[in-house]
């Protein structure tokens, strides 16, 4: 176990989040959305669709949903791209992840847990092209009210999925701006609860007067940020970084 932690840079607490948040979208979806014969969005929704074709193709009668393993071979080739185009760590990370997923959505039975279809629902962006294309499939394939529930538990997950992944980014900017710029500080005093340091410089190309701000924000504070900077119409530039780590009294307001 350390020698596999020590390859993926996880430690065990990683391990057990990454284990246990599987287990949580998987039991989601064989407990909320394959009973009800609905589809989830990106690789899995075409993992679903095949499967489903597939049986109707060969007339198959089988209790064992393999578009858990339909689902890992589809993502053989980005396992590919990942170890050669990112990193082997994301790679490794990648192939546990997907093949926890795998044995979980082959094992959690398939059991209809609430009757009503619109609770069962409601229970990112760059996926909604590709999920709308699937929705339109299993639209014409099974029915309009297979598609319309499918496309708005999408539309809830993808939004969720969004708002928490941007509320867990640790990001940090570095505004230069020629104006004074109390606005933006009190922006981010006042609407984003945050703390800055601040401090007077001289640019460069001409000695100019300019004023740098330094905050520490989550990503989707920093795209408050950014939107109410083009709001206020001053001269400035912002320099950011995403994804970063941050130790101390740093919250995360969910």
């Amino acid at each position: 176990m350390k020698k596999i932690n020590k390859i993926l840079k996880w430690s065990l607490d990683d391990s057990i989040k990454v284990i246990v948040g599987s287990f949580l979208y998987c039991f989601a979806i064989n407990y909320f959305i394959v009973p009800n014969n609905l589809y989830t969005g990106g690789v899995l929704g075409i993992a679903q669709l095949i499967r489903s074709f597939i049986i109707e193709i060969f007339n198959l009668e089988t209790n064992f949903d393999f578009s858990g393993i339909i689902y890992y071979l589809i993502n053989i080739p980005l396992f590919v791209m990942a170890y050669k185009s990112i990193s082997k760590t994301f790679f490794y990370r990648t192939i546990v992840a997907v093949t926890s997923q795998t044995i979980l959505l082959s094992i959690l039975p398939n059991k209809l847990l609430v009757e009503n279809i619109l609770t069962n629902v409601v229970v990112g962006k760059i996926g909604l092209l590709l999920n709308v294309i699937i929705y339109t499939i299993a639209g014409f394939k099974y029915g309009i009210e297979t598609m319309i529930y499918s496309i708005i538990n999408a539309v809830v997950d993808s939004r969720m999925v969004d708002k928490l992944h941007e509320q867990n980014i640790c990001s940090t900017a570095l505004i230069f701006s020629k104006e004074n710029p109390k606005v933006i500080n009190d922006y981010i005093k006042n609407e984003l609860n945050r703390d800055f340091t601040y401090w007077d410089a001289k640019g460069g190309f001409d000695d100019s007067r300019t004023y740098i701000i330094y905050t520490a924000l989550t990503k989707y504070e920093l795209i408050k940020l950014e939107r109410t900077m083009k709001e206020l119409n001053i001269r400035t530039f912002m320099v950011k970084s995403e994804g970063i780590g941050i130790k101390g009294e740093f919250e995360k307001d969910f």
